[in-house]
């Protein structure tokens, strides 16, 4: 995996800004350095993806047995 650059530092930083004052810098370098799996990207699953990434959890792995097709 190639190091993080100085600009997605930036943007990882900036993203989270509405977070201060909720979660402490602590608590947020916890979540940047979790790692979580998610099983199902159905309404919950997909949902439940959606709000990790935006509250920067570091990795996520996501398994679902659906294939996705062009319509």
């Amino acid at each position: 995996m190639p190091a993080e650059s100085e600009y997605d530092a930036k943007n990882y930083w900036e993203m989270l800004d509405r977070q201060k004052g909720i979660i402490s810098e602590n608590e947020q370098m916890n979540l940047l350095n979790s790692r979580i799996t998610i099983i199902g990207c159905g309404g919950i699953g997909g949902a439940t993806i959606e709000m990790l990434a935006r509250m920067g959890v570091g990795k996520l792995r996501i398994v679902d047995k659906d294939v996705f097709e062009i319509s």
